[in-house]
């Protein structure tokens, strides 16, 4: 399969995990380009491609999905250190969103700070780390559309109220996934390299072994690497 001109790879099946607090190194990313560039080349190098949920419909899993998932494992505390010791893993999802395939073209946050005429990218990068105090963190999420109850990708009926999704249906749960306000991280990047921090929720906002600036320190480190502007 390929989508946007190059090959869909299948997800890897073991993934090492990374330091936390010193990824990604400043030796990373090269001293000139552009995101769009140093985006590719970070997840080819770090991150694996989720493959979507099997209750896709056949049509709906061979077209060009709206929403791409890749994921990297991170660790925070040493390595192999019990999680009362201070251990743990952290997964960084990175959703490549189609936006002319989108449900919406235009982005909000441009518009509030006056961008709203420059051209639209075709692309925008979402960074995300879930809320790790939430049972599901670290699987693939949905939810479902009627009562708005976490679901598992790859359930397609609600527990709480017994409707049942089509695949298609799961596509529109990704974007509500998007805008969950419990998210440790949420910021945006347009393949233009321009973007915007939406969220940072630390130990206040739920978060179990990260703090605010340690989120902020690798939002910091992660914008250096990627020549975000």
């Amino acid at each position: 399969m390929v989508v946007n001109g190059r090959p869909l790879k299948k997800a890897r099946t073991r993934a090492e995990a990374r330091d936390f607090a010193g990824f990604p190194a400043a030796t990373d990313g090269g001293a000139v380009g552009t995101f769009r560039e140093a985006v590719r080349g970070f997840l080819a190098r770090h991150a694996r491609l989720l493959p979507l949920p099997s209750i896709f419909s056949p049509a709906a899993a061979a077209a060009p999905p709206h929403l791409l998932t890749w994921r990297v494992s991170l660790r925070v505390g040493e390595e192999g250190a019990e999680e009362d010791a201070g251990g743990c893993g952290v997964e960084l999802n990175v959703v490549e969103e189609d936006v002319l395939r989108s449900r919406s073209v235009y982005c909000d946050q441009c518009r509030v700070v006056g961008w709203s005429g420059h051209p639209v990218c075709g692309k925008r990068y979402h960074f995300i780390i879930e809320n790790d105090s939430i049972q599901m963190a670290g699987r693939r999420r949905t939810c479902c559309l009627r009562c708005g109850t976490p679901m598992a990708a790859a359930e397609s009926r609600c527990l709480l109220c017994n409707f049942d999704m089509e695949g298609e249906e799961l596509e529109e749960c990704g974007y509500l996934h998007l805008d969950d306000s419990s998210h440790l991280l949420h910021a945006v990047v347009h393949a233009n390299g321009y973007g915007h921090l939406l969220r940072v929720n630390g130990r206040e906002g739920g978060s179990r072994h990260l703090t605010g600036r340690d989120i902020m320190s690798f939002w910091d480190r992660l914008c250096k690497v990627l020549h975000v502007r």
